[in-house]
């Protein structure tokens, strides 16, 4: 049973598993050409595999991305079990002090739709409100267009709104209210998760970084059917419920039966439905009750396909497991052999080249008046980059000051004359903790460079909180300086950003 406890280390045989089976399992995730960051697997409460392709580690928080919506609807699980909010209660009623203040006349539509709808995805909207600084204002005044509880719709402001009502009606901040009530009981520490916040301080969507573990003792959280110990800190009728479909979504791919309550279930099983918790990119925790298995594991995959099929390896390895956990002969070179191929696992290195004798003399400091380059995290699910609410703009963005420092075996790059970052000459991927960063509490990055010519300097820098990868080509010219920038972007039909920024050197 989940408890706040170290989870204990095992070997896949002393589960019914056979070492073999666990590397080939690794070996396909591998296969299909995503990255996948950090994994780990447990039986019985007990951890049967676990792996960080480096340098991630298993202390470092990722992206989650939608995977956050299910703790968010955890925190509502929580307060509904405490009597202070119920499923069946209508949005109008939980936020009539908005609605009055925003001076908004609901349609009888609107009045129609409860938190049940919000946690389906089913709140009836056509589209989803804008995700900007007037958020709230923008969900309640946004039109329905279907009857609320039979239209799916993925909607991140649903459980923004889902988000806020627990905060209201707890009077504290929804990450406070869910440490106090679960995470430090079932062992999700302050430095597990991390939590990014509108300007308002409301807990955000899809605004959480969490371990690969604390992904996993969520999913056995639920498995345990809302238990810690002897404590129901959510009721099991509530666990039960949010794991069965609730809606049927009009399109769907060959892993999906349909939506619970911000989470989707698991097509190929009954009642009780295996069920996953889901964010972009391949943020993935997906729970079986049959065999009391969970697999947790995050992801940089930008191929739609390759994405859908890491789940669909992981799926059928939960449901191709024996129906005992009754232990198996250990097998000590099979173990050995899944380990050895652990110990592999890495990103890629970058390119290394010999510096040019010439480049030196472009080290110094760049003045940037023109143009949007910046080094944060940044993803545009909506067509529009959520993470620009989550960001300290006293950090200054964009990129207007840029000094560049050659030493032995990196360059070092600060930005305006603030963050600094750490690019490795040799190709190695070093983790950096990058000062004064964007996202307080994210500042984990690797950083290569290397130069094409003396004039052209490429520069690559990976956020370790996560998958993005942002890409320059710095052209110097005399004093002149030309920064052209790509970034990744969340959303596989979406090309990615570029941007770009013209100075020239001040010292």
């Amino acid at each position: 049973m989940i408890t706040a406890k170290a989870l204990p280390r095992v070997s896949p045989e002393s589960l019914g598993i056979s070492s073999a089976r666990v590397l080939k399992f690794v070996k396909d995730m591998d296969s299909i050409g995503n990255e996948v960051h950090g994994l780990m697997m447990e039986r019985d409460d007990r951890v049967f595999l676990e792996t960080w392709m480096k340098p991630y580690a298993a202390d470092l928080p990722h992206t989650c991305h939608s995977h956050g919506k299910s703790y968010t609807c955890t925190g509502a699980g929580i307060a509904m079990t405490e009597g202070l909010l119920s499923p069946d209660d209508l949005v109008a009623d939980v936020f009539a002090e908005e609605i009055e203040r925003f001076d908004i006349t609901l349609s009888p539509l609107y009045r129609k739709m409860r938190l049940k709808d919000l946690m389906a995805m089913a709140d009836g909207m056509g589209v989803m409100a804008p995700s900007d600084e007037y958020w709230t204002e923008n969900f309640l005044k946004q039109p329905i267009v279907y009857e609320p509880g039979t239209h799916f719709l993925y909607n991140t402001m649903s459980s923004c709104m889902l988000g806020l009502a627990v905060e209201k009606v707890t009077g504290k901040r929804l990450d406070d209210y869910m440490r106090e009530k679960l995470f430090d009981k079932i062992g999700i520490g302050e430095e597990d998760l991390v939590w990014l916040k509108f300007a308002d301080g409301t807990c955000a969507e899809p605004g959480i970084a969490a371990t690969t573990e604390a992904n996993l003792r969520l999913g056995m959280f639920y498995l345990s059917g809302g238990r810690v110990g002897d404590e129901q800190v959510v009721s099991e009728e509530w666990i039960r419920e949010a794991t069965k479909i609730q809606i049927v979504p009009d399109t769907m791919d060959q892993n999906t039966a349909g939506y619970g309550w911000q989470c989707w279930i698991c097509s190929g099983t009954e009642e009780p439905y295996m069920f996953r918790f889901d964010g972009g990119q391949g943020q993935i925790t997906i729970a079986d009750r049959k065999h009391n298995a969970a697999i947790a594991f995050h992801q940089g995959a930008h191929d739609p396909e390759a994405m859908a099929l890491s789940i669909e390896i992981a799926r059928k390895f939960l449901l191709e497991l024996s129906d005992s956990s009754e232990a198996l002969p250990e097998d000590p070179e099979s173990l050995a052999g899944l380990q050895a191929y652990l110990d592999t696992r890495r990103i890629p290195d970058g390119e290394s080249r010999p510096v040019p004798e010439g480049a030196k003399k472009h080290m110094g400091t760049y003045y940037i008046p023109e143009g949007d380059a910046n080094f944060w995290i940044e993803v545009c699910p909506y067509g529009e980059d959520f993470y620009h609410q989550f960001w300290d703009y006293s950090v200054c963005w964009p990129i207007r000051v840029l000094k560049f420092d050659l030493q032995d075996d990196c360059i070092m790059m600060t930005v305006n004359g603030r963050s600094d970052f750490k690019l490795r000459l040799d190709g190695k991927q070093e983790v950096w903790d990058t000062k004064n960063n964007a996202t307080p509490r994210l500042t984990k990055t690797c950083g290569t460079a290397y130069f094409e010519d003396e004039d052209h300097l490429t520069v690559t820098v990976r956020n370790m909180n996560g998958w993005l990868v942002s890409t320059a080509r710095i052209s110097f010219n005399g004093p002149d300086i030309v920064i052209r920038m790509e970034r990744d972007m969340l959303h596989e039909n979406l090309p990615p950003v570029k941007r770009y920024g013209k100075g020239r050197r001040i010292r």
